[in-house]
């Protein structure tokens, strides 16, 4: 399997799962929105986001799904099942709605801005 990664958090995410899980998965850095590109990417994911895990005659994308792919892929219970499932959802959905908002916003401020001349720091 190929994990395309960019520097996003995100992204970033999905690389740490594979490398605390020791899946054997190869990292490539990924860039589809840079021209020419997206056409390269669109056939592995249509909406061009990072992260995408690729196997022979599949992909998947979205950093929580390829956490659990990962998980069973190794045979970890890192992603939980069963009666432990529905908690660890709760709190995927919670971060998703709380603490990536916070994460976003400083992301860009001190990565999106700086590197693209947007402005000073807020």
């Amino acid at each position: 399997m190929k994990l395309l990664f960019s520097r996003n958090p995100n992204p970033r995410l999905g690389v740490a799962t594979a490398r605390h899980l020791k899946a054997d998965v190869t990292f490539e850095f990924a860039s589809p929105m840079v021209s020419g590109q997206a056409e390269r990417y669109r056939v592995l994911n249509p909406n061009l986001t990072l992260p995408i895990l690729v196997g022979s005659g599949w992909s998947l994308w979205e950093a929580d799904a390829i956490a659990c792919r990962l998980s069973r892929e190794v045979g970890s219970n890192f992603w939980r099942g069963g009666d432990d499932e529905p908690d660890m959802i709760r709190w995927i959905s919670w971060g998703k709605e709380n603490f990536a908002r916070g994460c976003d916003m400083v992301h860009f401020e001190r990565g999106t801005k700086q590197r693209w001349g947007l402005g000073p720091i807020d």
